[in-house]
């Protein structure tokens, strides 16, 4: 059993909010320098050259790659040997998410409720999502997801004799219509989740 403490916690996820803000992963990296040498438009390559200059001096200054701080999504993986102590770990996260974005000077967008909310100024609530693994150790995921690419996401739901060729039309649709709405350069991100449910049984244990 491992011991780790709710502020262990809190200043993981306050380090990962900023660092997400600021530090453009690496593999977007590289790809947005291959992508400059191989455009041939004038203000293609003057358009790509400016995202490698911004992702330079964010990663180098520890000012925001963009102005929109995004919804913070945090993604906890908890090794079921892991012992949590000195606070819930909700709290402990969403304590990280304020102080992050206070101390990087991050913009909040989120509101206390959906309808007729304030701005919260420290970007709570986060969106949590938590899976139990083996081991003993926490694993913590902090993705900013702006609003662009909130305003153009779509879900469906297929019916099995739809197939393949239902989804890829789908995808290309929702791609045709995002157009510029988002900001580019886009990567596109797909979830294909199955939703059959063959049996379905109840539980009830003694202790």
């Amino acid at each position: 059993m491992r011991t780790i403490t709710a502020h262990q916690i809190t200043e993981a996820v306050a380090t990962l909010c900023q660092r997400a803000n600021t530090c453009l992963p690496d593999d977007v990296y590289r790809a947005l320098t291959v992508a400059h040498t191989q455009e041939a438009s004038p203000v293609g390559q003057t358009t790509l050259q400016l995202l490698v200059d911004n992702a330079d001096y964010a990663r180098h200054s520890g000012v925001a790659l963009c102005q929109d701080g995004g919804v913070t999504l945090v993604f906890l993986e908890i090794g079921q040997a892991v012992h949590l102590v000195d606070g819930l770990l909700e709290g402990a996260v969403q304590a990280g998410v304020r102080r992050g974005y206070q101390d990087g000077y991050l913009r909040g967008s989120m509101l206390d409720r959906p309808f007729g909310g304030h701005n919260t100024g420290d970007n709570t609530p986060a969106i949590l999502y938590t899976r139990l693994v083996a081991g003993d150790q926490v694993t913590i995921t902090v993705m900013p997801k702006g609003g662009g690419a909130e305003n153009t996401s779509r879900l469906a739901m297929f019916t099995p004799a739809q197939g393949m060729e239902a989804i890829r039309d789908f995808v290309l649709d929702t791609i045709v219509k995002a157009g510029p709405a988002s900001c580019p350069p886009l990567i596109v991100g797909i979830g294909v989740r199955p939703a059959r449910i063959l049996h379905s049984k109840s539980w009830k244990g003694n202790g």
